[in-house]
């Protein structure tokens, strides 16, 4: 129960809808592709763990990696095994604790308004009382809980899939179509990256890019009321721009006053000469998010979605501007808006915004 319980939360919960958020639908499949060759691992971990373990002179059994690289493969291989264990204390402090502290500290503060402090105090107390009881608390706590949890999981997952059945076969679809792109990969193999520096995020690591969306997108201020367009029961607004180290956040809005959805077909962001009445394609920058969150898809009649996109930073001589351009799928209701050089340089500084 303990194995298993150390594979239910993090990494299905957070680490699955992390490696989404990056890399899109098509790394779901090549979270499907690392779980078939993660179960062979966890079952050969688990058999050679119970294989080999020891009775310890309390009566308890003690195993794991470091016991089948000491009985299994010699005394002479024990400074591996001690080195795994070593290892596996680290790791702990990061992936093991400070991963699944946050993520309840931040689902508590976001869904019921609880303090992370208090959070982190009520966590804190609960886990001590299970560690000081020893292995056999342990064990005891984890074979009443682990059963509930995965049940509810299925059941939740169960719900979520039933209510959204007939979007199946057009989503699983999407994920085969979506697999095979450097962003699917790079969000399925997220979780090795997330506190790691990437050059095109200005130096910045994931973790803190998804911080700063994050933050933003709850916030929901609007800091600029000058931008934007307004046609075809179609309003499009610029709500916010901001700067953190070389990256631009924007802030947009999209409020659908019809009673017809609007599909989008993709979103272009381009910088265009000002005077130039018949642009060409030499006339014409096009710059590619580095990241988006809350990927537009679909608004609905009567709704208003919002997102954040990240660009590198940039600024523009007086006679260009910035143009974002929304496309409608199979139809004529295109969106665009401009963003001059001078609204460019007033972005304000996300260390301004005190974000969480």
């Amino acid at each position: 129960m303990t194995a298993l319980a150390a594979d239910i939360g993090t990494g299905n919960i957070v680490g699955v809808s992390t490696a989404i958020y990056i890399g899109g639908p098509g790394a779901l499949f090549w979270m499907w592709v690392t779980a078939l060759v993660g179960m062979a691992t966890k079952f050969s971990e688990v058999l050679l763990s119970v294989h080999f373990r020891e009775k310890t002179p309390a009566g308890n059994w003690v195993g794991g990696a470091m016991y089948f690289i000491k009985n299994g493969l010699g005394p002479k291989w024990m400074w591996l095994g001690s080195c795994f264990a070593l290892f596996g204390i680290v790791a702990c402090i990061g992936t093991g604790a400070m991963v699944q502290g946050n993520s309840i500290g931040e689902a508590m503060q976001a869904n019921l308004s609880i303090p992370t402090w208090f959070t982190a105090v009520a966590v804190f107390l609960l886990a001590g009382a299970v560690l000081i009881g020893g292995v056999k608390r342990i064990g005891a706590v984890a074979g009443k809980v682990v059963p509930a949890m995965a049940v509810i999981y299925v059941i939740i997952s169960l719900i979520v899939i039933i209510l959204h059945i007939d979007q199946l076969p057009r989503v699983l679809a999407w994920v085969v179509a979506e697999a095979f792109t450097p962003t699917a990969a790079e969000g399925g193999f997220a979780g090795d990256r997330m506190f790691v520096k990437l050059k095109e995020l200005g130096g910045e690591t994931p973790l803190v890019v998804n911080r700063i969306m994050y933050t933003l997108y709850k916030k929901n201020k609007r800091d600029i009321r000058h931008i934007g367009c307004k046609k075809y029961g179609i309003q499009t607004l610029l709500k916010g721009l901001y700067i953190n180290n070389d990256l631009l956040y924007l802030h947009t809005s999209l409020r659908n006053a019809s009673d017809i959805s609007f599909d989008i077909d993709h979103i272009r962001f381009k910088v265009v000469d000002k005077k130039v009445a018949k642009r060409t394609a030499m006339q014409e920058n096009f710059i590619e998010p580095v990241r988006t969150y809350n990927r537009l898809t679909t608004v609905d009649g009567k709704a208003t979605v919002r997102n954040i996109f990240v660009l590198p930073k940039l600024t523009l001589p007086d006679d260009k501007l910035l143009v974002v351009e929304i496309y409608e799928k199979g139809g004529a209701r295109h969106q665009s808006f401009r963003i001059e050089n001078t609204d460019l340089v007033a972005a304000k500084p996300v260390s301004e915004l005190h974000l969480k």
